[in-house]
């Protein structure tokens, strides 16, 4: 955190933008620009194929309505399954009224992050017409990558959006104290453990 309050991330994302734009010759800017067109066309970053998104999951895709909506991401779903697979069943055994997206694209933050406004807000659009479609007020997401865009990249871009956006750690702990002991369900810690508060989750 800067102590005089000079966005610094907000410089580097433009400067970063610019980039994009005039130095069609720099090699990196060149990888940046076919990663960028990547996640458009593949609707991710090239992490797995769309229509294997959802193998992680240890049972049927549930179909099911709900204004909740459990948005993966990219990274857990082709990556770090063991994230999908453990927030998956813990919130599905605590009780909460949730449904997936099985049309789930790249939320658009690594298009934005990376300077690539103008191809953010078209992946912003497409992921606002699913939500709108299927009648979400309400997203949970598992990375702070995700829950920084739809709680400020998207109205930024946007405007105003009838979304509520909140992160699995903000609503664990009193999902675990009320429905844990309304559910009998009975946590046995064998060790000591800690959590980790990534910077991009406690800065945001």
């Amino acid at each position: 955190m800067c102590p005089q309050e000079i966005e610094i991330s907000q410089i580097v994302r433009k400067t970063q933008g610019e980039l994009t734009k005039k130095g069609k010759s720099l090699l990196l800017v060149k990888k940046v620009k076919e990663q960028m067109e990547v996640i458009r066309e593949a609707g991710n970053p090239k992490l797995g194929e769309p229509e294997k998104r959802w193998e992680w999951l240890p049972e049927k895709f549930p179909e099911k309505e709900s204004d909740t909506l459990l948005f993966v991401g990219c990274l857990p779903s082709y990556w770090l399954k063991d994230i999908a697979i453990s927030s998956y069943l813990l919130l599905n055994k605590l009780g909460v009224d949730f449904t997936m997206m099985k049309e789930e694209i790249c939320c658009g933050h690594y298009l934005y992050n990376m300077g690539g406004t103008e191809l953010a807000q078209e992946q912003f659009e497409e992921n606002m017409e699913n939500f709108n479609r299927l009648g979400i007020r309400r997203i949970i997401t598992l990375c702070p990558g995700w829950y920084r865009t739809f709680r400020d990249w998207f109205p930024k871009l946007l405007g105003k959006i009838d979304l509520e956006v909140v992160h699995i750690v903000q609503i664990l702990p009193s999902l675990l104290k009320e429905r844990g002991e309304r559910r009998k369900i009975q946590f046995f810690w064998k060790s000591r453990f800690t959590y980790h508060d990534s910077c991009e989750l406690g800065r945001v």
